[in-house]
């Protein structure tokens, strides 16, 4: 289950005026670097996947909608995820000033990090376009892997540097550092939707069900199939101190502006988390719930 490939690109990048960028700055991130994409790999002058003649093989459709290989009943009728790469950004600013430094992560699981080097191009070109409306231009200093080793280094790409990992070795470090779970805390907006709408309720049943079927798309995109069960869930939360933030982003595609609203703030458990201890750390890395492309759904443990 938790055999899923991963790989962490860490980024730093320089600002070469000054400007403004939103507080979640995920959205102008990933929107950025899927119109190089699209402009660099894209054959078609207004794309149409379905006629075009490398559909299969496209970069862009593989970085941005990899195609999800086994059934999943809870998203019917779906062929393709969103769900494979993942812009992390806990950088709350939203004022910038020449040469100041913005870092930011994308993970990539499964099959994309095989498109690494198309990923660290887009912001790299993105740099001479632009970030977000103001087209804040920067230089992209480094890309780092997990151990502060050089990726990409002054137009260098240093391959010995690219070392995938596996979620399971995550789960395997994180149990060595944490004493125990006491609760964790959501940094980034969490997203749930029950019964067909967003809420910030959240019980011990919609938790572990964010959880499995997060772990469960990962699988998918791969070919493998999870169960999922929710049936028999003991109660493993104490107390909440949740609370609805409102986020929204402009969309290019859509020529709108987008709600991406959530929840955070913290979830307190009893002793019944020990029983699903490796399936929160997975979701540590992976994050959890809608808009996971976008960074949404991050939260950390806390001992």
């Amino acid at each position: 289950m938790f055999d899923i490939k991963y790989m962490k690109l860490n980024f730093r990048i320089k600002f070469e005026k000054c400007g403004k960028l939103p507080k979640y700055k995920m959205s102008a991130l990933r929107g950025g670097m899927g119109q190089v994409l699209m402009k660099k790999f894209c054959l078609e002058d207004k794309p149409n996947c379905n006629n075009c003649l490398l559909n299969e093989r496209c970069a862009v459709n593989g970085i941005l909608s990899p195609k999800i290989e086994t059934n999943l009943p809870f998203m019917k009728n779906v062929q393709t995820s969103h769900s494979g790469l993942v812009i992390e950004c806990i950088d709350f600013r939203e004022e910038f000033f020449q040469e100041d430094i913005l870092e930011f992560s994308v993970l990539l699981f499964n099959n994309i990090f095989n498109y690494g080097g198309h990923i660290i191009y887009a912001f790299d070109a993105l740099g001479k376009t632009g970030l977000g409306k103001n087209r804040l231009k920067f230089s992209l200093l480094e890309v780092l892997n997990e151990e502060n080793k050089p990726i990409f280094k002054d137009g260098v790409l240093f391959k010995e540097n690219i070392k995938p990992s596996t979620v399971l070795d995550y789960v395997q470090k994180r149990k060595r550092e944490l004493s125990s779970i006491d609760g964790i805390e959501f940094i980034l907006p969490l997203r749930f939707v029950k019964q067909g709408k967003l809420t910030d309720e959240i019980n011990s049943k919609d938790l572990i069900i964010a959880l499995q079927r997060r772990i469960a798309i990962l699988n998918a995109v791969s070919g493998k199939t999870v169960d999922i069960d929710v049936d028999n869930v003991d109660n493993f939360i104490e107390s909440t101190n949740l609370y609805w933030t409102e986020n929204k982003r402009y969309s290019n595609r859509q020529k709108t502006k987008m709600s991406l609203g959530g929840v955070l703030g913290t979830i307190k458990f009893n002793e019944n988390v020990e029983l699903i201890k490796d399936l929160l750390i997975a979701c540590e890395l992976v994050h959890i719930g809608k808009n996971t492309t976008f960074g949404l759904g991050k939260y950390i443990i806390n001992s």
